[in-house]
């Protein structure tokens, strides 16, 4: 009796835990942003993700940062790179494929987490 009960509740988890896979993969596409800013720099990050086919995200980073120096802010810098990043079902992540970067996503709280930074997820627009 006891068996049948734990093979039920198993069975009706897989779906559960499934679905949330996909809920997770269906938040990941987005712009998240970033911003910083200390005694020496100001900086801001967006990463736009986009989903690619067979678990794949491609993702632009672009950066502008000025420095300050005396008190005064110095002519704006801009880099940008392109990643690619494989989708992980069993930890919920994406690990950037060419330095492993892991990028942790927050739903709930409209986050995602790539080392010490937490970008925020701006809403989305329909097009995503």
């Amino acid at each position: 009796m006891m068996n049948k009960i734990f093979k039920m509740i198993l069975l009706g988890a897989v779906p559960f835990l499934f679905s949330c896979g996909n809920r997770l993969e269906e938040y990941i596409p987005g712009t998240y942003v970033y911003s910083a800013t200390g005694e020496y720099s100001i900086a801001h990050d967006t990463l736009l993700i986009s989903a690619q086919p067979n678990g794949i995200y491609q993702i632009l980073r672009s950066s502008g940062w000025q420095k300050i120096r005396d008190g005064k802010l110095l002519a704006p810098e801009y880099d940008s790179a392109y990643w690619l990043a494989l989708f992980d079902k069993q930890k919920g992540i994406l690990q950037e494929i060419d330095r492993g970067k892991i990028l942790a996503f927050d739903p709930k709280a409209g986050t995602l987490n790539l080392g010490k930074r937490s970008y925020r997820k701006l809403k989305d627009s329909g097009n995503d």
